[in-house]
């Protein structure tokens, strides 16, 4: 049974008198405010809570920057740069007198304060 074929076969059974549609259409309305209102608070929440974020963003970044500095990241990824680059002459024995160009392109976008 089609689901529209349902819909009326259960209007015909149970509504028997004429006011029973209107209040059919005012549950459906009722309905239909509920789930607006509902919209509208969840947006708005979600708005506040976006606004509570940016504002603890910046301590965020304080405290990652520190947790870097703490755990040495600096010389960290200038041994890892290094050792790849190493390992990559190390491969291909045709890039060894590129190496200090690779170096420096290398230490100039995959250092720290690129």
């Amino acid at each position: 049974m089609e689901f529209s074929n349902r819909i009326a076969f259960w209007l015909e059974k149970n509504l028997h008198r004429p006011f029973d549609l209107a209040l059919v259409g005012l549950r459906l309305h009722h309905f239909r405010m509920k789930t607006f209102r509902l919209c509208i608070l969840i947006g708005a929440i979600a708005l506040f809570q976006s606004a509570t974020a940016r504002a603890d963003e910046a301590s965020h970044r304080k405290a990652a920057e520190s947790l870097l500095g703490l755990m040495g990241m600096e010389n960290l990824i200038s041994q890892s740069v290094d050792q790849m680059l190493a390992i990559q002459v190390q491969q291909n024995p045709a890039l060894a007198p590129y190496q200090a160009q690779m170096k420096a392109f290398l230490g100039k976008y995959m250092s720290w304060p690129a």
